[in-house]
């Protein structure tokens, strides 16, 4: 859901920044698949956080963990969280960012 939403909050701001939802059993199918600029990490799987910052820096692909209160799909909390999302992006490479 929250991936759906911030998609489209992106495009009626005319950015073009998709984002897609995977879940941990497919998290390092993702990653090898390395076809994202960046990966974000939900609050609930920080667990597994460190599992998947190394396959990250194997890769050399750049990860971020969201936030608790970023993560929470309703009024400025959403802001936040797409601000959160750009900024991110913002630190990526340009030489890496596809």
């Amino acid at each position: 859901m929250i991936a759906r939403k911030a998609t489209r909050y992106f495009s009626s701001q005319d950015l073009d920044i998709e984002v897609e939802a995977c879940d941990v059993a497919n998290s390092h199918r993702m990653l090898h698949l390395q076809e994202h600029d960046l990966y974000l990490i939900s609050p609930q799987i920080r667990m597994v956080m460190d599992t998947i910052a190394k396959t990250a820096e194997d890769l050399g692909l750049h990860i971020a963990n969201i936030p608790g209160p970023l993560y929470v799909p309703v009024g400025k909390g959403f802001n936040d969280l797409a601000d959160f999302i750009v900024e991110n992006l913002d630190s990526v490479p340009e030489t890496l960012a596809c």
